[in-house]
């Protein structure tokens, strides 16, 4: 049976558990840019099918590393896949809206090139 790393970096928290039955889902923590590149390495090479990577809006410059993407790819089996989810809570989506800022989504970008 293949499996699903979701890696939860900084903040990040699931409001309820998202898993779909009959999944198998290691949930790691990577509270720090820094832990990402070796938050996976408890497992073994092409043991996952896929990872989705969470992280917090607000959190994005300071907590995802582009160059680490590249360092879970060994994890993946053949045509595994990568995914990233930014999530904007409530209260910053509105902020956002109401100060018209925007974010430099190129960190995200720059990782898929490398």
């Amino acid at each position: 049976m293949t499996s699903t790393a979701a890696i939860h970096i900084g903040s990040y928290a699931p409001a309820a558990d998202t898993a779909p039955v009959g999944s198998s889902v290691t949930v790691i923590q990577a509270p720090t840019k820094e832990s990402l590149p070796n938050c996976l390495s408890s497992m073994k090479s092409e043991a996952l099918s896929s990872i989705s990577i969470h992280l917090q809006y607000d959190e994005l410059l300071t907590h995802y590393d582009s160059l680490a993407l590249a360092s879970l790819v060994p994890y993946l089996i053949p045509n595994g896949s990568i995914s990233v989810h930014v999530v904007m809570s409530a209260a910053n989506g509105a902020a956002s809206n109401n100060n018209k800022t925007s974010m430099d989504w190129g960190i995200i970008m720059t990782s898929f090139v490398l």
